[in-house]
């Protein structure tokens, strides 16, 4: 499990970054300008304090994740294991995009590829394979998590669906609003929330998977310690 103070120092790391950017920026726009400090710590640029913020957050997902499979496949087997792992590969794969500013960079190909199909998307293009991967990856860890005990089944869930609100749901109308022009306070502010929703979501489910670790194996993995599905009901979703 991991320990409550940590999670509560990740939580309030989280606050401060996210303070700091809305402060920053308040400062520039209302009181001297600090060009210099700005891009330091605006949520809404790349390749700095919040997006390494962001990506070392993720990055503990896929460790977290890494360690409770290899937990599991030293107990139930690799059945149980499998799916940690892919959770493991897929916080990995999050880590390295939020790095190299992957989906930022498929943006222009894929709004110039709708453009031929006359279709126009009013905010970033990316969320449109986004949407269909988030929405997928969120449906399978719902049914994944059925078999998992109640109080990691709970924050993994809660953790896909505030991870896929703000990088979907938020993120799309901070797109709406900055390519309406429809004022840069609305933007700052939503674009604070989606970011900060994203690192919540990372802390959250680091707790939840963490809470896997040093855990009866047959219990964790929703099945009996002979690999048969376990039958109890207080280990498995309704």
């Amino acid at each position: 499990m991991i320990p409550n103070r940590l999670i509560q120092w990740l939580m309030g790391l989280t606050v401060l970054v996210i303070a700091a950017n809305l402060a920053v920026k308040a400062y520039h726009a209302y009181i001297a300008e600090v060009a210099h400090i700005v891009p330091l710590v605006d949520t809404g640029a790349e390749r700095n304090i919040p997006t390494a913020w962001n990506a070392a957050l993720l990055l503990g997902v896929a460790v977290v994740a890494a360690l409770v499979a290899r937990e599991q496949a030293r107990g139930p087997g690799p059945r149980a294991a499998l799916p940690w792992s892919v959770c493991a590969l897929a916080a990995l794969a999050m880590t390295i995009d939020e790095s190299l500013e992957l989906h930022e960079r498929l943006g222009p190909w894929m709004h110039d590829h709708l453009e031929t199909l006359a279709l126009d998307v009013p905010t970033y293009a990316w969320l449109v394979p986004g949407s269909i991967i988030a929405a997928g990856g969120a449906v399978s860890l719902m049914l994944w998590t059925r078999g998992l005990p109640a109080d990691v089944r709970s924050p993994l869930r809660f953790a896909v669906l505030l991870y896929v609100f703000g990088a979907v749901v938020l993120e799309g109308v901070s797109g709406l609003v900055k390519y309406a022009d429809a004022g840069t306070e609305l933007y700052v502010l939503l674009n604070a929330s989606e970011e900060g929703a994203e690192m919540a979501a990372a802390i959250v489910a680091i707790a939840g998977a963490g809470r896997m670790l040093h855990r009866d194996g047959s219990e964790g993995a929703g099945l009996r310690p002979d690999g048969s599905a376990a039958a109890e009901r207080a280990h498995v979703a309704p």
